[in-house]
């Protein structure tokens, strides 16, 4: 039976299966009516990957546009066809350890564009780039702006590199570790690859799929309890609470007249919107401090401070 469960997993992905493949997974143990993820990751990578129940899907998009942190380790030295360890090393060029390797992982930091790898679930006439890479054809492809927020130098042992990165969506940590080795003078291919922050969430606070799997076999409640509410991605944006009497107008997309002394200064500001019962009703924009504007809600049927039936 499929229940009606509205929240958001933070699931720690093992090695070796799809992003896909670790949400079949979940939702055999959940069953929910509605599941989906929020963030690819690839089976090489581990580490955070949110999976959203009902509801959350529709709040998805805060999680995809959120900055993420890895720890990767990358391979000085060989270059593969995949630009990870999966591949087949086609190049090797002889890595001298004599570099300023901060100085050089510093000059990553800040805006730059991007070319996404042909081995990538970017999809082109509906077909996703990494069925072409594999058949051998090169697709022409756009770069694309990112931001490398922060890059640490962790260690370097055996050529292999281990950096700490907090980068914007849409950022590639294998084009990355290729980027790193062409501007060390050599060549590099993507290791190991662990997402250990989304915005403001953490590595400590995911559950893996067996332990999943072991509250599933206690007690369908403890599955409950794994879940974060359905807000969990804009816990840092300023919130409202309505009146009893205007929560079904702001669900129905009315505006709504209203003054928010605490966040008077700026003129069009996003937050968090609640009910009278302190119930998650969606998302607002505060128009000229004046008014509440509807940005997305969550469904009438579903007003309600709960994740389950």
């Amino acid at each position: 039976m499929k229940l009606n469960r509205n929240g958001i997993l933070l699931l720690d992905k093992p090695k070796g299966i799809s992003s896909n493949r670790a949400l079949s997974l979940v939702k055999k143990i959940f069953c929910p009516k509605k599941a989906g993820h929020a963030g690819t990751l690839d089976p090489l990578a581990t580490g955070i990957l949110p999976i959203l129940f009902g509801e959350a899907t529709k709040f998805a998009e805060y999680g995809l546009n959120s900055n993420k942190r890895y720890l990767a380790e990358i391979s000085l030295g060989t270059k593969t066809t995949t630009g990870d360890s999966e591949g087949e090393i086609i190049e090797k060029i002889s890595f001298t350890e004599n570099v300023d390797i901060k100085s050089v992982l510093k000059s990553f930091i800040g805006e730059q564009f991007q070319m996404p790898p042909m081995f990538s679930a970017l999809k082109y006439n509906g077909i996703p780039l990494y069925k072409y890479a594999r058949e051998g054809q090169e697709i022409a492809r756009n770069s694309r702006l990112i931001n490398i927020k922060s890059i640490k130098f962790i260690s370097l042992n055996n050529k292999v590199l281990k950096i700490d990165v907090v980068c914007s969506k849409g950022t590639y940590i294998r084009t990355l570790a290729e980027d790193i080795g062409k501007r060390l003078g050599s060549c590099a291919h993507l290791s190991a690859l662990r997402r250990i922050g989304i915005g403001a969430l953490e590595i400590g606070q995911t559950i893996t799929i067996d332990k999943l799997s072991q509250l599933a076999d206690s007690s369908s409640s403890f599955l409950n309890d794994a879940l974060k509410p359905i807000e969990l991605f804009i816990n840092h944006w300023p919130s409202v609470q309505l009146v009893k009497s205007n929560e079904n107008n702001f669900l129905n997309g009315q505006l709504i007249k209203m003054f928010c002394p605490s966040i008077q200064d700026k003129e069009e500001c996003l937050v968090r919107v609640y009910g009278f019962s302190n119930n998650f009703l969606g998302t607002g924009q505060i128009i000229d401090n004046k008014q509440l504007r509807p940005v997305r809600l969550i469904s009438k049927t579903n007003f309600i401070n709960a994740y389950y039936e």
